[in-house]
């Protein structure tokens, strides 16, 4: 437990700095980063639904989320995601046929599986590229967002071993506690409002935002262990490899990040402060 720990701060020490560096210099520096977290995440995502579509292609998925991200950097029309989206739920039956699947209800649903995949990664990952191209304050809006998750997660961990007694949700995950959850929640909303008035973007109608994404990021770590008890797996991680040290998997690891990303751009949009490029 003590060496995890040590882990988890060595590369908290490294990836927070390097991926908040990314984020300044945006471009294609911070869709490399995106890139290679999306195309693992998918990866493990896939890794996950090996039990229940044994014969699912270990990289379509991959490739399609990369395809997705890819269209966003070339700033295509809309429309190419419709073509891409027909072609994704093509290529995938088309492979569960050729590797002889014949009922149509299995490849209906792994194909469908794989899509979800997609979607839970690629789509929040989609979203903080745009949040990063809104002008000047995009890099601010996208720190945000890692600092609303991280704290949030760093917090809940340190109240969960100090103060945890009640589990949260004991049938998803047997350490997640109410305490380390409210702990999150307090931590994550004070992390917004400090990183709010440093910036000077603070105003009154921030304020359900930064309350709202704490509960958000827990829920999203929640998701995650959820659906590693369904697919009866212990963690997210790839066999015989590990992006981040001390931690399960890159899915472990931007969890909470893929369900707070698109709440922060969803609020921005409907109170009209930040204009989303391609949303």
């Amino acid at each position: 437990m003590r060496q995890n720990l040590q882990l988890r701060i060595i590369t908290a020490l490294i990836g927070i700095p390097v991926t908040v560096l990314l984020v300044v210099l945006g471009g294609w520096a911070l869709f490399a980063l995106a890139a290679v977290v999306a195309v693992v995440a998918s990866m493990e995502f896939t890794a996950l639904l090996r039990g229940r579509c044994s014969k699912q292609p270990p990289f379509l998925g991959a490739l399609l989320t990369l395809i997705l991200l890819g269209l966003t950097q070339w700033s295509a029309p809309w429309s190419w995601y419709l073509w891409w989206v027909a072609l994704a739920a093509a290529s995938h039956v088309f492979h569960h046929w050729l590797r002889g699947e014949k009922g149509w209800h299995t490849m209906g649903r792994c194909t469908l599986s794989s899509l979800a995949g997609v979607v839970y990664v690629g789509l929040p990952i989609l979203a903080m590229l745009h949040l990063r191209e809104d002008g000047d304050s995009g890099a601010f809006w996208l720190i945000l967002v890692l600092v609303l998750t991280w704290a949030t997660d760093s917090f809940s961990y340190l109240a969960g071993r100090v103060f945890g007694n009640r589990l949260l949700a004991p049938r998803i995950s047997p350490k997640k506690t109410i305490e380390g959850a409210l702990g999150g929640w307090l931590g994550g909303s004070v992390a917004g409002y400090v990183a709010l008035q440093l910036s000077g973007q603070y105003a009154v109608i921030y304020l359900p935002l930064i309350l709202f994404a704490p509960p958000v990021a827990v829920f999203g770590d929640l998701w995650e262990s959820a659906m590693k008890r369904y697919f009866q797996s212990k963690d997210s991680r790839l066999a015989g490899f590990n992006l981040f040290p001390g931690h399960g998997g890159v899915l472990d690891r931007i969890d909470a990040l893929l369900f707070v990303a698109p709440t922060v751009v969803l609020y921005l949009m409907a109170t009209r402060t930040v204009l989303v490029p391609g949303i």
